[in-house]
């Protein structure tokens, strides 16, 4: 509701917001409802914390602190809930839990950084990466930046071939060579108006003049899925509908991935569509048209795309494929023809965001190396199914086997569970214990929650707790009405367990050795009452 109103209110400094109202309120909803249902999964952790911890007086810190962390559920509302039990919250250990992560962020991501050292003359870098893959260049200055992974060079060149990494594009490697000394260039990034360049090693003669080059494949194949990510955007706008707006991306030598704005899933016949036009694009030859100093306005007029939220100085570089069909202003690098790009093909479509689409895709090279790994599987399929020349015809009578041996078994469950509790009927008479617990051996491979499951449904009224045995293996399963897991964390208090479950259905794998069934009738004679 408070999204038009602030359209209005700064129409004249974010016109783009009075253009995407619908969506912008979309976005908002989905974000509101993920939330939602983010609180729900904490209200129930927590919820069966309180559970299996009827008696508590004070939730730990660390219980606190993952509710916070990993459900966004807040400190203060894990205390009103901690209240309605009448239990408190060890704020203190909340708060060592949150310095501790916090000690460990920064220690992962701390870079000391030393002061730059003068080698020649020069302010910031000339980049001519567009028209070349090398060039002659000096080291204007450079520094030291230690951090968790080692030590590394940073070097400002005063010109430079390598393409900084920004606007989803991944920065060009390569190396910087003088003699006999040979240095990788393994980063690239913009620091304000300078380039930095990463190395690895320091170099030996800093103030004489270097041989600059970068890895012209890589660069290339990254090109050529930056290229696929414009045709992409122009044929989902074109298909979907001119409200598709890209909200973030990723390009990279070996796979693209793209973020756009549109509210529901793409239907598999929409996603063959982008794939054709595309294509149809690809194979129609298009060359690249480029306006590298255009003013703005100008490059607006003819109908370029400026991304929302993007800053853009008053002169930009426009790209151009096929005239109006993909127009955007960037500054990345690109294919000189869309023929280069070969064929483009979607290996996903997800949920990125609320309102928030991620399409990934190969073109070129990357595109050939999926479809060989593709063909592999297909050849190992088939080797499975007998060299059939019908694999998915053979596949489908396969998974039509596999389930009807699934029922079979899920039968054969029931049956056993019929016999465990008939055995158990007659062998106690009226003399029945609250909880039955029985000892049985089920193969290796079987299921002991299907078990469980059938015990439960046969007698919806009891507690049943199995010693398992699996071979060498050995497993404490509980099928209850309610309390499964809280007898089952009270009995781990006694013995090794690793599991766990439902209020109804618990079951853990026993990590002590040589634990028998006397020493679980032993454990659960302390704990029944409790239960």
């Amino acid at each position: 509701h408070l999204v038009e109103p602030v359209a209005q209110l700064f129409r004249g400094i974010f016109p783009e917001v009075s253009q995407q109202i619908e969506v912008i309120q979309r976005i908002i909803r989905g974000e509101e409802e993920s939330f939602l249902h983010t609180l729900g999964r904490g209200l129930a952790r927590i919820e069966n914390y309180l559970s299996t911890h009827p008696n508590i007086q004070e939730i730990p810190g660390e219980v606190a602190f993952e509710l916070y962390d990993t459900y966004g559920f807040p400190l203060d509302l894990t205390q009103l809930i901690a209240k309605e039990w009448g239990a408190k919250v060890d704020t203190e250990g909340f708060e060592k839990a949150l310095e501790m992560q916090k000690n460990r962020s920064r220690k992962a991501t701390q870079r000391h950084y030393g002061d730059w050292i003068e080698i020649n003359e020069g302010e910031h870098s000339v980049f001519v990466g567009y028209d070349t893959y090398e060039t002659r260049t000096r080291i204007m200055r450079m520094r030291e930046c230690k951090e968790a992974k080692g030590v590394f060079y940073h070097v400002v060149l005063d010109k430079t071939p390598f393409y900084p990494e920004g606007g989803g594009q991944v920065s060009d490697i390569g190396i910087l060579r003088h003699g006999d000394q040979v240095l990788p260039v393994i980063h690239v990034y913009k620091e304000q108006e300078s380039i930095i360049h990463v190395l690895s090693v320091l170099p030996r003669s800093p103030e004489v003049e270097w041989h600059a080059q970068i890895d012209i494949a890589r660069r290339e194949a990254v090109s050529r899925h930056h290229t696929a990510t414009h045709l992409l955007h122009a044929a989902l706008r074109d298909i979907l509908g001119a409200h598709v707006r890209q909200s973030g991306s990723l390009v990279a030598p070996d796979r693209l991935r793209f973020d756009f704005t549109h509210p529901q899933k793409l239907t598999p016949e929409e996603i063959q569509e982008v794939e054709n036009l595309v294509n149809s694009k690809i194979n129609a030859a298009l060359p690249r048209r480029e306006y590298r100093d255009i003013p703005y306005e100008e490059a607006l007029k003819k109908g370029a795309i400026a991304l929302f939220g993007e800053k853009y100085a008053a002169r930009v570089r426009m790209i151009e494929f096929g005239g109006s069909f993909s127009r955007e202003l960037c500054g990345g690098t690109h294919a000189h023809n869309t023929l280069e790009l070969r064929y483009f093909k979607i290996l996903s479509e997800s949920a990125s965001a609320a309102g928030v689409r991620r399409i990934e895709a190969v073109v070129a090279q990357a595109f050939i190396q999926w479809m060989q790994s593709r063909i592999q599987i297909l050849e190992k399929l088939q080797a499975l199914l007998k060299n059939s020349n019908e694999p998915v015809k053979a596949l489908e009578n396969v998974i039509k086997e596999v389930d009807s041996l699934q029922n079979q078994l899920q039968q054969w469950y029931s049956l056993y569970a019929e016999k465990l509790i008939r055995d158990w009927k007659k062998g106690r008479g009226e003399n029945r214990e609250s909880i039955v617990v029985e000892e049985v051996e089920l193969p290796a491979d079987a299921s002991s929650r299907n078990l469980l499951e059938a015990l439960r449904r046969l007698h919806p009224s009891g507690t049943f707790m199995l010693l398992i045995r699996k071979g060498e293996q050995i497993e404490i399963g509980i099928a209850a009405r309610q309390g499964a897991n809280a007898l089952f964390q009270q009995i781990a208090s006694s013995i090794k367990l690793k599991g766990g479950g439902s209020s109804q259905i618990a079951v853990g794998k026993v990590l002590q050795p040589q634990f028998t069934y006397p020493d679980l009738r032993e454990i659960l004679a302390g704990v029944t009452l409790q239960h």
